[in-house]
């Protein structure tokens, strides 16, 4: 059941949700926000119980930002379908004023666009750790802190200019307030008839920066595929390379009528080739894995709320964008499950090198004790395996192992 608001003349009717798909709306973000903040804080937790046993790394600085920002991102877009100015909001569960609604707004700008850049920047880190070798000593000397920077500085900038401009206000395709429609207040032919410059703002305050995160996201990850890709081909021509110098050292050998029972120097030096090259590649391909999954994760929370974004923005009028969230409705309902849902993704993604390491270690064991294992560490005691201590020595070395040079570094 819909239900139709009619002005002083016909023309003025539009189709809008009934209370009932309104009150949908308003609740579905909330199980979202709360996965995505369990997320995020497991992953903060795990990233400074890590330094017990290792060194802070870069990898772990963009996580624990990218991870605050979520939490507060989260909590932001459960709580603003009912944070809307209770006198002009159409909203049925709409309780709150203006101040509350610069509040959220100024809250999903700084949030929300800090958590994109930390997402960002985390797909330069794997660029550079995968396919320019840099270390993580160079990385936090040269470039980290320049990462922060951007990170805090572009969205601090925006949402503070943005609240002393007042620009925030009720959209109709978001998760509470965000950069208004009517910028001048009562722009447009049924206000001031002054002309409404939203779209210029719109796309300053967060078009522009969208563009530039999605295209530099794709592009990042496209070189890091591009690159373990060729790398791929070169450990495979190296080691025909050295099995075809094998091969040709062991015929001369056998036709000097020479018994060998022991390896020879070349099998000796393939077989360390072999195993260098296998561990090399591995790590590569950890790296291009990881970074694909957490871009992946951030297009799938992210890219159905700006296709919903640029639809409102091509709108030609007021009665168009007033039936937006009806013609919508199906995908709002998947906005409103998945934009929320950013912490939880990243958290399976965090956790899936050490889960990966416990299945291999602990093949007896359930999945689930292997993921309760990747989150709580050692107090999870293993009850199906013999060697008890002689896996988790295993696990140990693992994970030094990752934090040197693996696909992820994980407490």
């Amino acid at each position: 059941e819909t239900m139709e608001s009619q002005g002083e003349d016909d023309s003025t009717s539009f189709r809008q949700l009934s209370d009932k798909q309104d009150m949908l709306l308003t609740m579905l973000p909330i199980p979202s926000a709360i996965l995505s903040i369990f997320g995020s804080a497991v992953i903060i937790t795990m990233a400074f119980k890590s330094r017990r046993n290792t060194a802070w790394t870069p990898y772990h600085g963009l996580l624990t930002g990218m991870s605050l920002f979520d939490i507060v991102f989260s909590i932001t877009l459960a709580s603003g379908s009912f944070l809307y100015p209770q006198e002009t909001s159409s909203r049925v569960w709409a309780f709150g004023n203006e101040a509350t609604c610069d509040a959220i707004g100024f809250f999903h700008q700084f949030s929300g666009h800090a958590a994109m850049l930390y997402q960002t920047m985390l797909s330069f880190y794997f660029l550079l750790t995968t396919r320019y070798k840099h270390s993580d000593s160079n990385i936090a000397t040269k470039y980290e802190t320049s990462m922060h920077v951007v990170c805090l500085g572009w969205p601090m900038l925006t949402s503070y200019a943005a609240l002393y401009l007042d620009f925030y206000g009720e959209r109709e395709v978001n998760m509470g307030c965000w950069i208004r429609r009517d910028i001048p207040k009562n722009c447009g032919p049924d206000g001031t008839g002054e002309k409404c410059r939203s779209l210029l703002f719109n796309a300053l305050f967060g078009g522009l920066l969208v563009i530039i995160c999605f295209f530099t996201l794709i592009a990042n990850n496209v070189r890091i595929w591009k690159y373990v890709r060729r790398q791929a081909e070169a450990h495979s021509d190296r080691l025909s390379f050295a099995r075809n110098s094998y091969v040709d050292s062991t015929e001369q050998t056998a036709n000097r009528s020479t018994t060998v029972n022991v390896d020879t120097p070349s099998q000796g030096a393939f077989r360390r080739l072999e195993e260098t090259q296998k561990q090399h590649q591995e790590k590569l391909q950890g790296h291009r894995t990881q970074a694909f999954l957490f871009v992946g994760g951030f297009f799938v929370c992210n890219l159905l709320t700006y296709g919903l974004r640029a639809r409102e923005a091509r709108a030609e009028s007021d009665i168009e964008i007033k039936e937006l969230p009806y013609r919508t409705f199906p995908l709002l309902v998947l906005q409103a499950i998945l934009y929320p849902l950013q912490g939880w993704l990243n958290m399976f993604i965090f956790l899936r090198p050490s889960y990966i390491r416990l299945r291999t270690t602990f093949p007896s064991e359930s999945k689930l004790w292997c993921f309760r294992r990747a989150i709580f560490g050692d107090p999870v005691e293993s009850k199906g395996s013999s060697d008890k201590a002689n896996n988790l020595e295993q696990v140990k070395n693992g994970h030094r192992k990752n934090v040197k040079g693996g696909d992820n570094v994980v407490p």
